[in-house]
């Protein structure tokens, strides 16, 4: 038996749905999303220097490209659910969303192919 009581029945009670939608996010959270999505940004850029030859602004320009979806992401299922949108259901309209955005930066990233001669 364990030493200290289980936190299940706390767990399940925060995770049940509630009518009341969350509120707005916090400027001080906010400048952290936003310091995090420029780390990301950061890392991304060193993984594409380090894969491909590329200028550095152009890596750094593409890390925050593939960054901002993961911004978009967050934003949009944070609006949702302050809307009252389920989980599955902020998944399931974003997930075109989404794909939309990465088949359009896909694009954008592929190098163009030179003509042959």
């Amino acid at each position: 038996m364990p030493a200290w009581p289980s936190v299940a029945p706390r767990v399940r009670r925060i995770a049940q749905p509630t009518s009341v939608p969350a509120t707005a996010i916090s400027p001080t959270v906010n400048r952290l999303a936003l310091e995090l999505t420029d780390r990301q940004a950061n890392a991304l850029a060193a993984a594409i220097s380090d894969t491909i030859p590329i200028a550095p602004e152009i890596a750094r320009l593409q890390g925050i490209a593939l960054a901002g979806v993961f911004q978009i992401i967050i934003s949009e299922s944070g609006r949702r659910t302050r809307e009252g949108q389920a989980p599955a259901e902020t998944a399931d309209a974003l997930r075109p969303e989404i794909e939309t955005i990465l088949a359009e930066l896909d694009r954008w990233l592929t190098p163009a192919q030179q003509p042959s001669s």
